[in-house]
């Protein structure tokens, strides 16, 4: 993949987004720095996707904070068969991401060990990629049906109807959406699949699109 900047433009080859064999560019604008001040006012999503958009294009490892992404762009058929796998049951938020951001990694943590001194990173938060969908959706299903098997009827909890989107590591859960909800029904699920107990419970935000401007406004220091 070929990127041209200049001080606030980037160049992106067309077939990389849309499919195309032509050689044409896309040209699209990203800020060249954080698109907000110190102290202005909450940043709103699609400013929130346009600095990670930035991020992902200008990446460059660090060790010093967790912008360290290993992130993949959607073309349009894979988003559409997102779209044909969720059935278009999920917020537009979260195909707002995927379309402008992609799957993979984001916001690597950089570790050392105390054993031997070596750094090493773990990204905190993984968006799924449609075969990860899959995968990962009858695993949690399984797991839940060997939870549930082992309890007595009348302990069962009403767990709803749980789809798993992404992974947040640095503490091993699940995010997803409860589609027995309607929206706001974002949440980060701890990985005892019988009860999925969440995090948001304390938490300031419900919707995906509020937690990926918490991520961002944070650069990644606060995602949970």
């Amino acid at each position: 993949m070929i990127l041209l900047f200049s001080d606030d433009l980037c160049f992106i080859p067309s077939n990389k987004y849309n499919g195309s064999k032509t050689g044409f560019f896309l040209l699209v604008q990203y800020p060249t720095k954080s698109i907000l001040k110190k102290n202005s006012p909450i940043m709103t999503y699609p400013q929130a996707l346009q600095q990670l958009q930035y991020w992902l294009t200008n990446n460059q490892i660090s060790h010093a904070n967790h912008l360290n992404f290993n992130a993949h762009p959607l073309s349009t058929d894979e988003l559409q068969a997102i779209r044909e796998y969720t059935q278009n049951r999920l917020p537009e938020s979260y195909y707002l991401f995927l379309q402008q951001c992609g799957t993979g990694n984001f916001f690597y943590s950089w570790y050392t060990s105390v054993i031997d001194q070596t750094a090493s990173q773990t990204p905190k938060i993984e968006i799924y990629n449609l075969a990860q969908l899959k995968e990962q959706n009858r695993y949690y299903q399984q797991l839940l049906r060997e939870e549930l098997d082992d309890l007595p009827p009348d302990e069962h909890p009403d767990i709803g109807e749980i789809f798993i989107i992404g992974a947040h590591h640095s503490m091993g859960d699940w995010f997803g959406f409860d589609l027995s909800r309607t929206e706001p029904n974002f949440d980060i699920f701890i990985h005892d699949a019988a009860n999925p107990a969440t995090y948001a419970e304390e938490a300031q935000w419900r919707q995906f699109e509020d937690w990926i401007i918490r991520c961002v406004e944070s650069e990644g220091e606060d995602t949970l």
